[in-house]
């Protein structure tokens, strides 16, 4: 008999067919599978002809029985899933001990979620990349009620949520990450609330593509003082050049910064924010069209620690200038 620690590696390559018949084969393995943490239900791991034999009520039947044969898994993570409701009930039927959920290019609904968050009251961490075309305020209030240990929160291109969710989330939950890329109908406002209720908490912030912000988000980011990354690509702020330097002076743990298409950003703002940011590692100003070469310098001076700069489609950059001091730039991707 193999070891546990290589029967679970064996374990965690199987498909969702295989998987579901493990705890049935002897007791040792069902006791081994009743202590697993993790589980991957991946429906691409399963070959096409075999995907299109599985009916719904066959599906719905594997996922119970993987979901009942472990029950202290502390993190699942679904992908590429056709039938949710399955899944988002065995969840909430066996799997009150779970801590993270990760659902990747999956369709979700209010009412999944819902159902999930009310039975899971121990979640940390919620991971919906690919997966929000549905989802609403509904679903963002349903787990500031019920999931108070909700630490981190992946919530992408969820186009219908509002500041009000947000708002009622930051009062009940000690969020540390949150991505709300995409979510063009956020403001100031949910910033607002993450600042006044998470700023003891927040490391990872992203609100990309959220086009409502102004330099006023900046200066309410910047009193997160254990701030870790942040994303502000494709937010067309106004003018961010105080804002910014505050960022870097307030903030001594930043080190990832995403300020790509940030169209009204000026040489003036990243040398600012270099100036104050020693401990930056990475910073992206692709598509930044106001910006010239001029930046290189301060950058190289005052960023020792940097590793990749992405400063891809600046129409005013000069590539000779990178070539001139290739030997500044040795420890130092730089994409142009």
């Amino acid at each position: 008999m193999l070891p546990i620690e290589l029967l679970i590696l064996v374990f965690l390559k199987l498909d969702i067919l295989d998987l579901s018949n493990v705890p049935n084969v002897c007791n040792k393995w069902r006791k081994i599978c009743h202590g697993m943490c993790d589980i991957d239900l991946n429906f691409e791991k399963l070959t096409p002809r075999i995907r299109y034999n599985m009916g719904y009520r066959t599906t719905n039947k594997k996922v119970f029985s993987i979901l009942k044969g472990f029950p202290c898994t502390n993190f699942i993570k679904v992908s590429n899933w056709f039938n949710l409701q399955a899944v988002a009930t065995g969840i909430s039927q066996w799997s009150h001990v779970v801590r993270a959920l990760s659902f990747i290019r999956c369709v979700l609904s209010d009412e999944m979620i819902t159902c999930i968050v009310r039975n899971c009251p121990l979640l940390a961490k919620l991971d919906l990349t690919n997966s929000c075309q549905d989802i609403t305020d509904v679903s963002i209030l349903a787990l500031s009620k019920h999931s108070h240990n909700l630490q981190t929160l992946i919530c992408n291109d969820a186009w219908a949520i509002s500041d009000t969710s947000i708002v009622s989330l930051a009062s009940h939950c000690k969020l540390s990450t949150v991505n709300f890329g995409g979510c063009s109908y956020l403001s100031d406002s949910s910033l607002v609330a993450l600042q006044t209720n998470c700023s003891l908490h927040l490391t990872h912030i992203n609100f990309s593509r959220c086009t409502y912000l102004t330099k006023y988000a900046i200066n309410e980011i910047a009193k997160c003082k254990l701030l870790q990354a942040v994303d502000l690509g494709g937010c067309d702020i106004c003018k961010p050049n105080d804002a910014l330097k505050l960022l870097g002076h307030s903030c001594p743990f930043l080190s990832n910064v995403n300020l790509s298409k940030c169209w009204n950003l000026s040489d003036e703002s990243v040398i600012l924010l270099a100036r104050n940011c020693k401990e930056l590692q990475i910073i992206n100003c692709s598509w930044c069209i106001g910006l010239t070469t001029a930046i290189i310098s301060p950058i190289l001076k005052h960023c020792i620690k940097l590793k990749i700069a992405n400063f891809m489609y600046i129409p005013k950059f000069n590539p000779k200038f990178l070539i001139s001091n290739r030997k500044e730039l040795k420890n130092c991707s730089f994409i142009y």
